[in-house]
């Protein structure tokens, strides 16, 4: 008995010796295998050192950015979120640093990760070195202080992580005169799964403000207690909610003088869901304050509200738009919008219902004249119809008997003077509105190629 509780007592001793060196092996083998994902997807590594202890162990990594097309394709295939080709062409050549951390043991402890980049793309710095040599190396010497840091802590075993972005405080002062200041305050994140595509993320922080002036112009932007949660079960199945407390928007030019947009405690909720081969998606935002202060005029708006949900869409249509979109090409406006214009109507020939439960504003103040507020809710089915895109470059009206719209609003009689007083060929409406109090009520119905607007047929038709 005592002879078999000393080999115990050694087989547990053995166990605990050999447990680092096997946890090394286990952590080891499964960054090898990432690193040889990345090689094989446009990353070329130039730099990895290793440092190893009994029971702690870490790794040095450079990745240069080499082939952004096939790593972007790399992530986008595994991803709920595309990269655009502006991120992908910034990127490219872009010298990232990685440094981990693990603990020997395994399954004990997080694997600690710091990412930072060193050095920018060739195209980025010769750009800057144009423009202004002093600010180019203010960039450099403030990369290679790892002035931009993600810090991240990963369990392997439950695939959970939480991380933070190091504070950014940024003020400098180019040779022209022109002033450039960021700020990214108390950034926080965690999440659950893959990297790559985690099922659940929560981002928060204080303060993001960008402010580029001189003595004739200026540009802020301001983002003030913003905390966002997602959860996701695949790239058709998400929702994602996020609050923030303050946006504020300033451009001045010699021209438009100052112009302000200032946006106060906005809720906003995004989701979709997969029914077999038909999507569902549908959005929700809320807006205490709007403002907007500019030369021309002064606007405040009060609890706005919308809330509108799109059905039985079809999944490969609506997939090869999303794509289209997140690959978008800016430096061809034109022939980007017209692909995007024939994918979105590709998408609606194939049957769709939308249905705008609520599109509100409580109170509008503009100039000074309060106008009190409207309200619209409206349901729109279209049948699939298979010469949907010829109709709709032909005459739309062909497309009338497809459809199907009901559309009710109420607008206050202030707003509704207004409107006739831009748009005076919607003078005719004043034949079919009906009053109630002191707003004006609206009941548009299409069905079977017939409009009505409150039980009236209109036009005849």
């Amino acid at each position: 008995m005592i002879k078999f509780f000393k080999y115990f007592l050694l087989l547990l001793v053995i166990v605990a010796a050999a447990l680092p060196v096997v946890g090394s092996y286990l952590i080891k083998d499964k960054l090898d295998i990432q690193v040889n994902k990345l090689r094989a997807n446009g990353i070329q590594v130039k730099e990895s050192i290793e440092e190893e202890s009994y029971f702690s162990s870490a790794r040095h990594y450079e990745f240069l950015l080499k082939d952004m097309d096939d790593f972007a394709h790399y992530i986008n295939a595994r991803s709920n979120k595309k990269m655009s080709k502006e991120i992908v062409r910034f990127l490219e050549g872009t010298l990232l640093g990685v440094d981990l951390k693990y603990s020997n043991l395994p399954f004990i402890g997080d694997v600690s990760i710091d990412i930072y980049p060193l050095f920018l793309s060739k195209r980025v710095s010769e750009d800057l070195l144009k423009k202004d040599k002093d600010f180019y190396k203010y960039v450099n010497n403030f990369l290679k202080e790892k002035g931009i840091l993600y810090h991240l802590d990963y369990n392997i075993l439950n695939e959970e992580f939480k991380g933070y972005v190091k504070d950014i405080n940024e003020s400098y002062t180019m040779k022209n005169g022109s002033i450039l200041e960021v700020q990214l305050l108390n950034a926080t994140y965690k999440g659950k799964g893959s990297l790559r595509a985690p099922k659940v993320l929560e981002t928060n922080f204080k303060t993001m403000k960008f402010v580029a002036k001189n003595s004739d112009e200026e540009i802020l932007m301001q983002m003030k207690e913003l905390t966002s949660y997602s959860t996701m079960e695949s790239k058709n199945t998400y929702t994602s909610q996020a609050k923030v407390e303050s946006m504020s928007f300033v451009v001045k030019d010699t021209f438009i003088k100052k112009t302000k947009l200032e946006v106060k405690n906005m809720d906003m909720n995004v989701s979709s869901m997969l029914d077999g081969n038909k999507a569902k998606f549908s959005s929700h935002m809320f807006m205490q304050e709007v403002l907007l202060d500019s030369k021309i005029t002064q606007l405040k708006a009060e609890d706005l509200n919308y809330d509108i949900s799109f059905y039985k869409l079809d999944k490969i249509a609506k997939k090869e738009l999303e794509i289209l979109l997140s690959e978008s090409d800016t430096s061809k406006p034109f022939q980007t919008f017209l692909k995007v214009k024939d994918s979105f109507f590709n998408l609606m020939s194939k049957g769709v219902s939308i249905d705008l439960r609520d599109f509100s504003v409580a109170k509008i103040k503009l100039d000074g004249v309060n106008l009190e507020g409207f309200s619209i809710s409206s349901k729109l089915d279209i049948k699939k119809d298979k010469n949907f895109i010829k109709k709709m470059k032909f005459s739309p009206i062909f497309l009338l008997r497809s459809m199907n719209f009901n559309l009710k609003m109420s607008v206050s009689k202030k707003i509704f003077k207004k409107i006739l007083i831009l748009e005076p060929m919607l003078f005719v409406t004043k034949f079919y509105i009906k009053k109630r109090g002191n707003n004006i009520i609206l009941n548009v119905v299409l069905n079977k190629g017939r409009f009505r607007i409150n039980g009236k047929s209109i036009f005849g038709i």
